[in-house]
């Protein structure tokens, strides 16, 4: 928890700091009173240049600063930490923040794996051998296919996504098709048996 102002001359400095800091930040609170710039020292030099501009955009509109910053914390590890501060004026028209900093860290991991999780399965999507197609199962449209369908039906990739399943199937395949399809509750990926086109 801290509350922050923006000097005249654009100096930052904390009115007020929690004991938090020392948690996130391995830095002790009286450090960071007396010097803000350690605490800047941490934050990827990437970031440093929007970090300012949304606290200039802050100010200006007196909205609310939201920010994820990645930070070296002073043990050497990386974290991510989620800034969210709302500013007033207050001090010789200066607007003072009370915000909030939390370490965010397992989620962006989280998200990072689910990344890399959706990225493995579209490359084993995409260059699996066999035909493979994604569609919805209200409509029956296609929403993706992999370059095994295009080659094997032999439409294009902007023909099949305008097309239904119910286009590749035999007219005398269609009604099975149906009655298995309205036994599944949720869209899914359909692996076939190539079927012959027509």
């Amino acid at each position: 928890v801290f509350q922050y102002l923006q000097e005249e001359e654009g100096t930052p400095r904390f009115l007020y700091l929690s004991a938090g800091v020392e948690r996130l930040h391995g830095l002790s609170r009286q450090v960071v009173l007396d010097d803000i710039g350690a605490l800047y020292q941490q934050i990827d030099p990437g970031q440093i240049s929007d970090l300012r501009e949304a606290v200039v955009v802050s100010e200006k509109n007196l909205t609310d600063l939201q920010m994820d910053l990645h930070v070296r914390h002073a043990g050497g590890q990386w974290r991510w930490l989620k800034v969210r501060a709302r500013p007033q004026q207050k001090v010789a028209g200066r607007a003072v923040w009370d915000g909030v900093v939390s370490d965010v860290t397992s989620h962006k991991q989280a998200e990072d794996e689910v990344r890399k999780s959706a990225a493995r399965y579209r490359e084993l999507f995409e260059a699996n051998p066999h035909p493979m197609w994604v569609y919805n199962l209200e409509s029956l449209a296609f929403l993706a296919v992999n370059d095994a369908a295009i080659s094997h039906y032999g439409y294009s990739r902007d023909e099949f996504l305008a097309m239904t399943i119910r286009d590749i199937r035999p007219p005398e395949d269609v009604p099975k098709l149906l009655e298995n399809i309205s036994k599944v509750s949720l869209s899914l990926i359909h692996i076939s048996e190539p079927t012959r086109p027509y």
